[in-house]
């Protein structure tokens, strides 16, 4: 991300926020609208204890996901305009851990879905009970959406980062409340806990673009090549299955290849990334955790 880049959000105090940390936590929804969202969800998932990490759109029918993306964006459109401008939304999927899940999700990267060199996206997570730690909660690493600009899809995995000494001394958990929304970008790498409560742990989500900006989706050729396609809503959300195992739905073409340019990415090539820290900072950072915990 650059400042050339034009962001969606309103606020000038939240836009420069997101841009040096990749994310922020905002108040969005009334505590109805949540109960509300949380039984539709029973009311229209029923298989989501087969998957550690569940998500709405990869196990339904095209017409329950139509149904639940509809009825998840009318929610996030309420109150959408108060917070972005120049934007479209797309929404949006259930990401469940069930209760017990033993699902930790290390570091990470989510797919490309604008053409990020010219728009911003903003990746909108909403849990429907609050969360922290115990319970499936998100960490961050501030700032790491500026260290590669890796193109990711089905065809172009994202890397995951597992946990070192140092990275986890850059970890952010964030707590976050039934309600409230992170922003973040799909650039910024993230993970989530393991859920050891007795409750499964329910997110909405739902995606912010700007209103330019096309749905994107890159597929790699070769080494050398990635082929660039132009979705609609449709053709992504019920193409998902084939994207996810790195093939393109029947019938579509390229609007134009480019270079490959993605760097590997390991868990050395994320710590360089890292700011350097003196010795005396670290310990202070490892007795700050020893106390917390």
């Amino acid at each position: 991300m650059v400042e050339m880049i034009q962001s969606t959000l309103k606020d000038p105090t939240q836009r420069e926020q997101f841009n040096r940390d990749g994310f922020l936590i905002i108040d969005y929804f009334e505590k109805q609208e949540i109960a509300e969202m949380r039984d539709y969800f029973f009311e229209h998932v029923s298989n989501y204890h087969k998957e550690a990490l569940y998500e709405s759109s990869r196990n339904n029918s095209n017409e329950t996901n139509d149904l639940i993306n509809g009825h998840l964006k009318t929610y996030f459109e309420r109150h959408s305009d108060k917070f972005f401008e120049n934007y479209k939304l797309y929404g949006g999927t259930y990401m469940v851990k069930p209760e017990r899940s033993e699902n930790f999700l290390p570091l990470h990267q989510d797919w490309s879905i604008v053409e990020e060199d010219k728009y911003e996206t903003l990746f909108l997570w909403c849990p429907l009970q609050d969360t922290s730690k115990t319970n499936g909660g998100l960490f961050v690493v501030p700032g790491s959406h500026h260290f590669f600009q890796n193109r990711r899809s089905g065809s172009l995995p994202a890397p995951r980062i597992e946990t070192t000494t140092k990275n986890r001394r850059f970890t952010k958990n964030l707590e976050v409340k039934a309600g409230q929304v992170v922003l973040y970008s799909d650039q910024l790498f993230h993970g989530s806990y393991p859920n050891s409560s007795q409750q499964p742990r329910i997110v909405a989500t739902a995606r912010v673009m700007n209103s330019e900006a096309k749905l994107t989706y890159y597929h790699k050729l070769s080494e050398e090549e990635t082929a660039v396609y132009f979705f609609s809503k449709d053709n992504y959300l019920n193409g998902i299955l084939k994207l996810v195992s790195g093939d393109i739905p029947d019938g579509l073409q390229p609007a134009y290849i480019e270079q490959n340019n993605n760097q590997p990415i390991t868990e050395s090539s994320f710590d360089d990334k890292l700011p350097a820290q003196s010795s005396w900072t670290a310990l202070l950072h490892r007795l700050n955790r020893l106390f917390k915990s």
